[in-house]
């Protein structure tokens, strides 16, 4: 098999501090990742071979931490290998995305591994989309439940009608409309298809100011009338990432973030003839756990096999732009 070599861009949480305290576990298989740095280590083939970050320290910690050779301050510096790198993950600051891309397709990768949101503007994210696709490079983009298997299979039976018909959908978040919300907004369109803004209102209008990304509350409504409730929260209070889908035939509940589900289904009430009620809710494990593990197989597969596919880059797209429907929204209601 041929050895795939990987440059990381960025020596952050996501790259690979969410693994530092919990490495052996890891690569041992006991535990899933949580980083790129981790989730590469435990891809048959590839090798690490280089790292980006203008922080000396960080940049050195990380190294010694995943035993990466290079080492820059940044990436014009960087000095290619013979080979040239297959794959370029990048998770530097989104205001930089635009700009790494560019400078990632002078290297001449295979495939380039972004964080999300792709850009702070929907003109901006086309146009990165569109450079990787002219330059024949596989793009992903982490919307990371795209990955969670056991969640999109959920998806694809309320589509299918398995659990009746969709009634309606609740999303609690914070950390952002375009951060985190987005991740939301992903889901949303997945099951809904094509979704309308029809109102939308800032948590905290005071706050927020045309650098920022805000908590935006909204309504939105899909081509078949399903109505998508957003709820934001304070992240300074507790993180919160949370998805509730009434169906014809019951409720399920995405809980912490995808690591719990909560279900109900509906039956015949025992105290009330004549009416129907949801039951006792059961309590299943999520299916978040492997989602980057699963993403970055994906990636080296696609890598190997020379496909090019931006399904995942298309679809940020097309988030992305509903952000920014619904921040304009809320602007008009202030």
């Amino acid at each position: 098999m041929m050895t795939l070599s990987a440059l990381i861009i960025g020596c952050g949480r996501i790259s690979g501090g969410f693994d530092s305290d919990r490495k052996s576990e890891v690569l041992s298989g006991a535990g899933w990742p949580l980083s790129h740095a981790g989730a590469l280590a435990r891809c048959e083939g590839v090798s690490v071979s280089a790292c980006v970050d203008p922080d000396d320290r960080a940049r050195a910690l990380f190294q010694e931490e995943w035993g990466i050779t290079s080492g820059y301050r940044a990436l014009q510096d960087v000095s290619v290998p013979e080979a040239g790198f297959d794959i370029i993950t990048i998770a530097a600051p989104t205001a930089f995305h635009s700009q790494m891309v560019d400078q990632a397709l002078a290297l001449r990768p295979k495939a380039i591994f972004l964080e999300k949101p792709v850009s702070q503007s929907p003109a901006e994210t086309e146009a990165v989309v569109h450079a990787c696709r002219e330059a024949g490079v596989l793009l992903l983009v982490n919307y990371s439940r795209r990955w969670d298997d056991k969640l999109q299979e959920l998806l694809r039976d309320i589509r299918d009608g398995v659990h009746g018909k969709l009634r309606s959908v609740v999303v609690v978040y914070n950390k952002g409309i375009l951060n985190n919300g987005s991740h939301m907004l992903d889901l949303l369109l997945t099951l809904c298809g094509d979704l309308t803004p029809l109102w939308a209102a800032f948590s905290s209008p005071a706050q927020v100011t045309d650098e920022c990304d805000p908590d935006v509350d909204a309504v939105l409504r899909s081509g078949d009338g399903v109505l998508c409730h957003l709820v934001s929260t304070q992240a300074a209070d507790f993180s919160q990432f949370e998805l509730q889908i009434l169906t014809e035939h019951g409720e399920f509940r995405i809980l912490d973030s995808g690591f719990r589900w909560s279900i109900r289904s509906a039956d015949e009430s025992p105290d009330f003839p004549g009416y129907r009620r949801l039951a006792r809710e059961h309590h299943e494990d999520g299916g978040y756990p492997p989602v980057m593990q699963n993403a970055f197989n994906e990636l080296t597969e696609l890598t190997r096999a020379g496909i090019r596919v931006h399904s995942s880059a298309d679809a940020a797209v097309r988030t992305e732009s509903l952000c920014d429907q619904i921040k304009r929204l809320a602007y008009e209601n202030c």
